[in-house]
């Protein structure tokens, strides 16, 4: 694959995906960076909060640098998928043009709250490009492999992988697969067995049953063909097993590896509570470009196409697959809009603080003031309270914010102060939408 075809499709994907960059926070960035800035020791992904800490000690509350360095390493696993493409398809570069954008996945390329996604297959990429060419370097592989599940759970699946490039390619040093398949499984003990901070939660305990399993493959065969096919559990597991007959019918092992990589790569997921977009996808759609590669390469055996044509045509109808189906149909972030009203708040805040956000814009998600002011401020142990109306009686606060249907007014219940509702305008902002909810408020623990 030439250098010159690379940049090319660099320059589509970021084509594609450009308006991306300029998006404000959303609710999962919000998070992510609370819990890095507030408590980095006890994050259990913590390659994903180190990336939020560091560009936030350098950048501040600035959305356009953690764009910026996610699409950088978008751009980098670009490379490092050529490279592994290079050793795994029959067909690089069709398999690298079908692998470099996927409408599904768009949450990939909006958020940055998918940087654990986008860190997970860096660590995991590199680790096999190294297995690969340089296979007795198993110190290296180790290391890498501790930053992918650092990053991500499916992390946890290199050996698998490594024992299945083994099978179908070259035998991978004993070494290697000890060491990888010790970190998986502390990792995975310390994730089932000690208790933590996703303990209990429903999104992250596995269930170990085959109704979930079938669940999960009929959610994500669906979110692939991004909902314009709606598939069952049995549906889903034909619909693989007839692309395994496939394979088996052109005899290409490429593309039965492709696809049992993509599976082995999914395998923590089917065991989660299914998800709903297609982000989950980005580390293991590797494998269903070398099968796709493998597929292109068998039909240009068969039916005597020029290798240039073929891609063209190939580049166009994928292009217009993904404008027409796909490109429309990924879930987009939220909550740009209300991060953005509460960034505008500039007080005098200090330690302990007590503030008042009444008809706040962040609610439903009580938990949207408290983490933005924080991180405006910089400021520890605030309480934030976020309700839809005044309390009866008002208890002391150190700042109130009251939101109305154009702007909001600013004052302060603290008994030490005048400034009592005096209906001063401390920033305009227009918010016509009043949001019915109940109310919410939120303390820092």
């Amino acid at each position: 694959m030439s250098h010159r075809l690379l940049l090319g499709i660099g320059v589509y994907l970021l084509a594609l995906t450009y308006p991306a960059i300029t998006n404000y926070f959303d609710t999962g960035d919000m998070m992510n960076l609370y819990g890095a800035w507030h408590s980095l020791e006890n994050q259990v992904r913590p390659a994903g909060a180190l990336f939020y800490r560091v560009i936030f000690e350098l950048a501040g509350f600035n959305p356009l640098p953690f764009h910026a360095a996610a699409f950088a390493l978008i751009l980098g696993n670009l490379v490092l998928t050529a490279r592994l493409l290079k050793h795994l398809s029959p067909s690089p570069a069709a398999a690298l043009f079908f692998s470099c954008f996927q409408g599904s996945m768009w949450m990939i390329y909006a958020s940055t709250g998918m940087i654990y996604d986008v860190l997970c297959a860096t660590f995991l990429y590199a680790a096999l490009l190294v297995a690969i060419e340089k296979p007795n370097w198993w110190p290296l592989i180790a290391i890498l492999h501790i930053g992918a599940v650092s990053a991500k759970e499916l992390g946890v699946t290199l050996p698998a992988l490594l024992i299945l490039y083994s099978l179908y390619h070259r035998r991978v040093p004993n070494q290697t697969i000890y060491a990888t398949t010790t970190i998986s499984a502390i990792f995975a003990a310390q994730r089932l067995f000690i208790p933590g901070p996703l303990t209990g939660h429903i999104a992250y305990t596995p269930e170990f049953t085959v109704t979930r399993i079938l669940d999960n493959v009929a959610a994500y065969t669906t979110i692939l063909f991004s909902h314009t096919l709606h598939f069952t559990g049995l549906a889903a597991i034909l619909f693989w097993l007839g692309l395994f007959a496939v394979a088996g019918a052109i005899r290409s092992r490429p593309m039965a590896f492709g696809l049992l990589f993509f599976w082995l790569a999914m395998s923590p997921m089917l065991l989660a509570t299914p998800r709903h977009t297609g982000y989950v996808f980005y580390m293991p759609f590797i494998g269903l470009a070398i099968a796709a590669g493998s597929l292109y390469n068998a039909t240009l055996r068969k039916y005597p196409i020029p290798k240039a044509v073929a891609f063209i045509i190939l580049v166009a109808a994928l292009h217009n697959y993904q404008k027409q189906i796909t490109f429309e149909r990924g879930e987009t972030p939220s909550g740009h809009a209300e991060i953005r009203k509460l960034a505008l708040i500039k007080l005098p805040l200090q330690t302990g603080n007590r503030v008042l956000l009444i008809n706040s814009p962040g609610l439903p998600h009580s938990w949207l003031g408290i983490f933005t002011l924080t991180l405006t401020h910089r400021v520890r142990h605030l309480t934030v309270d976020e309700l839809l109306q005044a309390p009866n009686p008002m208890p002391p606060y150190d700042h109130v914010l009251h939101y109305t249907s154009n702007r909001s007014t600013y004052g302060s219940t603290s008994p030490a102060s005048k400034n009592r509702f005096n209906k001063r305008k401390y920033i305009v902002q227009q918010y016509d939408v009043v949001r019915k909810c109940g109310v919410a408020s939120a303390h820092p623990a």
